[in-house]
């Protein structure tokens, strides 16, 4: 059955004793979430602590998102989702340092983009909200407020337009997809795992391509098989409508990237590329 929570301790671990990539991959996303949870909420200022019983509590640690904290909680995504593939794929520690950079650095934006997405259609179906980090939401409501610790200058009002015009057709559109497609916790997992191992770039060197391929058909094998183990054998279709799902998410991380560049050509975002 499908679950409404998001917490990862909800998942069922039954579901996975026919599906051991699935296995790995939860531990993975556990690990990865519990991790972004309390380096986030670190990261806040005073007036914002959060008492120690609440942190187990999506609801009770998530707050508006601020410039400076959206940049410093994709530093955290970042180093966070090293430790995601370590546990969820075990061929990720044979690879270099340079490998393993360029294969986090090019998929953290599709991970972050399909869980915000996800999240946010299970927590908040019926308004504009979004995730922008693990404890980070956005609506056009709180943009300007997002805004508020940037650069000031001239091009602010623009910005708040631009982000606000994302928010409503981009990023909207997104959520309504995620909802009608309503991927159970086990599916959203394997669409996780599947955007970490998208390596289409053309920098991708012919040993991350075939490692990608590698774990990709482990993924696929491993969906197929956690079908079977429900009675489900007609699961083409359900297989495509995640696919689909999945390149919805790259065009919304491609016009979300080009927002961000747009800001900073407005001199609002000046934090540093990483």
């Amino acid at each position: 059955s499908r679950s409404t929570t998001t917490s990862s301790t909800s998942i069922d671990e039954a579901s996975t004793s026919a599906s051991p990539v699935l296995g790995r991959i939860r531990d993975g996303y556990k690990t990865m979430t519990r991790m972004r949870r309390l380096a986030e909420l670190c990261l806040r200022p005073r007036d914002q602590f959060v008492h120690p019983s609440t942190i187990d509590k999506d609801e009770a640690t998530i707050i508006n998102a601020t410039h400076e904290l959206v940049f410093r909680t994709a530093q955290v995504l970042m180093s966070a989702l090293f430790d995601f593939a370590s546990i969820a794929f075990p061929d990720f520690v044979t690879l270099t340092a340079d490998e393993r950079w360029h294969l986090v650095s090019g998929c953290a934006d599709r991970v972050n983009i399909i869980e915000s997405t996800y999240r946010a259609a299970k927590m908040y179906p019926d308004d504009e909200r979004i995730f922008v980090a693990y404890t980070l939401t956005l609506s056009p409501e709180t943009v300007d407020d997002m805004l508020r610790d940037c650069p000031q200058n001239e091009h602010k009002e623009k910005a708040s337009e631009a982000l606000i015009k994302t928010l409503k057709n981009t990023a909207g559109k997104s959520k309504r997809a995620m909802r009608r497609t309503n991927p159970s916790e086990e599916e959203f997992l394997y669409m996780i795992a599947l955007a970490f191992w998208n390596t289409d770039a053309p920098a991708a060197d012919d040993r991350l391509h075939s490692m990608a391929l590698t774990n990709r058909s482990a993924i696929m094998r491993d969906i197929a098989s956690y079908y079977s183990a429900r009675g489900v054998n007609e699961y083409a279709t359900r297989i495509g409508e995640l696919f689909c799902l999945l390149v919805n998410n790259e065009s919304v991380t491609y016009r979300i990237t080009e927002d961000v560049e747009l800001l900073r050509l407005m001199d609002i975002n000046e934090q540093p590329r990483m």
